[in-house]
């Protein structure tokens, strides 16, 4: 097969590192170990790429003059014309313009139908104008959970069940290896983390207020929490940091260490006691599988993918916005810790398994040679 498959890396941006970002490079370093050479990306010649895993594959670089989501629309018409692409794959959400192109395209989440609340008038138009214009034009939608793949049905109509794909996000755990790097003051003493960016929907208040009530308990234990600040996000809120920090405020145990590197990420997941995730809305939510990897007990809520992506093997809050509820499940699992880490050192070998970057990209490459056989025998 000649190289006519191109994957979209238009989105990614210098300092914006999330899930979205986190699982481009973890397909990518599947796709590789593969061994699978057939694909070029293409990326904003604008931008110092440092992932590695980048210098794997053919490039193509684009004058990215505007926003992003314009030149991914007309990506058809910017690619070489000695490079004809015959499928293109949109690892967020947009799926380019053109007919006699074939078109595969993941949709990470439909948040903004839950909790409009979060997004302007303009946001939630424009994702809901692509997201409608993928289902109708791509020959393959990937939903990165089974829960994605249920709010397009309920959303948008059962119509489009015959495009939906359930994949689910790669989880690359060597990118964790740890350095010297974590700081002896956070690493050395007894601590709860959370790793989640300062969104609202992430319920870090709720959770912090639950912690404040533990701190008369067990002054002992630090909360470490591990994310991007609200200023440095695409939409972030500056209200809710506020909030946030006023409450974060009140206690000295409390330690915000904003974005770290992987290594300094690994050696925190690797020393905290447990692992709290008070998310109310995710399309995946890799933290908490990354914490229960490492071997780790998990408290998340029931909201959304939560309870799916855990495989039913963390310790669930039922109401995430009450903080009495995290409360008396952080007190529940500090009083058994023993019990629940034995239990999560065992559980942790299905999430590796499961989550596996070179067992995930194998699904993708498969679906794109379906669509490409498709093509072909039609």
């Amino acid at each position: 097969m000649n190289k006519n498959i191109f994957i979209s890396g238009l989105f990614l941006y210098p300092g914006k590192v999330g899930g979205a970002e986190n699982y481009f490079y973890n397909l990518l370093k599947g796709i590789n170990k593969n061994d699978y050479k057939e694909i070029s990306l293409v990326l904003n010649k604008h931008i110092n790429y440092t992932e590695e895993v980048l210098k794997s594959f053919d490039k193509i670089s684009l004058n990215v003059k505007y926003n992003r989501g314009f030149y991914d629309y007309l990506l058809k018409f910017f690619l070489p014309k000695s490079k004809k692409a015959q499928l293109i794959f949109s690892p967020n959400y947009i799926t380019p313009f053109g007919f006699g192109l074939l078109k595969v395209t993941t949709i990470h989440d439909v948040q903004y139908l839950h909790y409009p609340e979060y997004f302007s008038l303009r946001k939630r138009l424009w994702l809901y104008i692509s997201h409608f214009y993928t289902l109708n034009r791509a020959d393959r939608v990937i939903c990165i959970s089974e829960n994605v793949k249920n709010d397009l049905l309920n959303f948008f109509g059962n119509k489009y069940k015959h495009k939906l794909k359930v994949i689910y996000n790669p989880i690359d755990f060597n990118r964790f290896e740890t350095s010297n790097e974590a700081s002896d003051t956070v690493t050395d003493e007894k601590y709860i983390l959370s790793v989640a960016a300062q969104y609202p929907h992430k319920n870090l208040i709720t959770l912090v207020r639950a912690f404040n009530k533990l701190s008369l308990v067990y002054p002992k234990y630090k909360l470490v929490l591990v994310g991007q600040l609200a200023k440095n996000l695409i939409g972030g809120n500056l209200l809710y940091q506020k909030e946030l920090n006023q409450e974060v405020e009140k206690n000295i145990n409390i330690i915000v260490v904003g974005y770290v590197s992987d290594q300094f990420l690994g050696k925190l997941y690797q020393k905290c006691d447990f692992f709290v995730f008070p998310s109310v809305f995710e399309g995946f939510g890799m933290p908490p599988v990354e914490a229960m990897g490492m071997g780790k007990p998990v408290i998340t809520t029931r909201k959304a993918s939560l309870e799916e992506v855990t495989l039913g093997n963390a310790v669930y809050v039922d109401t995430p916005l009450n903080d009495e509820s995290f409360y008396m499940a952080m007190m529940d699992v500090i009083v058994n810790l023993n019990e629940y880490t034995l239990k999560a050192q065992r559980n942790k070998y299905s999430i590796l398994e499961k989550y596996n970057p070179i067992n995930i990209a194998s699904q993708y490459l498969a679906i794109f040679y379906e669509v490409l056989y498709e093509k072909k025998n039609n």
